[in-house]
């Protein structure tokens, strides 16, 4: 039989070591996540496109709100880069598309006036007047994809791996839809 104030100590016990886990925890999201004052109020939400869809990560943006996606070209082997802007009205606006060379899945039709010009060893795209709610991206190991915003990368194929995913801007909708 446990006493009377056996049985409160274990309660206070029990009550304190709540108290501290849940500050603890408090305390390490504070550390983790940057706050949005500090990298601005855009976020970009990683998907699967699995029935039901999953959140998998919030990856902060600057605050301009542009962050590039950059990847390996599976078949030519060379890096491709689109920079975009989370619009104010929650949208994906691409800004501009470059590559590191010619080939499969390149426009065909590429000569510098034609809204291409060379810089550094790119080849850029530019205007480019295309606004999208999401982008769906196949991930593989053949064609690593990465988010750029600021300081901060992130590799999608270490997020999420082989998978279908859809990037697109936070917006406060329920936690389990896109």
């Amino acid at each position: 039989m446990i006493s009377t104030v056996a049985r409160g100590k274990t309660r206070i016990f029990l009550e304190v070591r709540e108290t501290v886990l849940t500050l603890g925890m408090v305390l390490c999201a504070g550390i983790l996540l940057v706050p949005k004052e500090v990298m601005g109020a855009s976020e970009l939400q990683i998907w699967t496109q699995t029935h039901p869809p999953r959140l998998l990560q919030t990856v902060p943006v600057e605050k301009d709100g542009n962050f590039t996606l950059a990847w390996e070209h599976s078949v030519e082997h060379f890096q491709w880069r689109e920079a975009f802007q989370v619009t104010p009205g929650g949208r994906l606006r691409l800004l501009s598309s470059a590559t590191h060379g010619y080939g499969a899945g390149t426009p065909d039709r590429q000569r510098e006036g034609d809204g291409f010009r060379m810089e550094q060893g790119w080849l850029v795209y530019e205007p480019v007047s295309l606004e999208l709610d999401s982008l769906p991206i196949s991930l593989s190991p053949l064609s690593p994809h990465w988010l750029e915003s600021g300081a901060v990368r992130v590799s999608l194929l270490e997020i999420a791996g082989e998978q279908a995913i859809l990037l697109r801007p936070r917006r406060d909708v329920p936690a389990d839809r896109p």
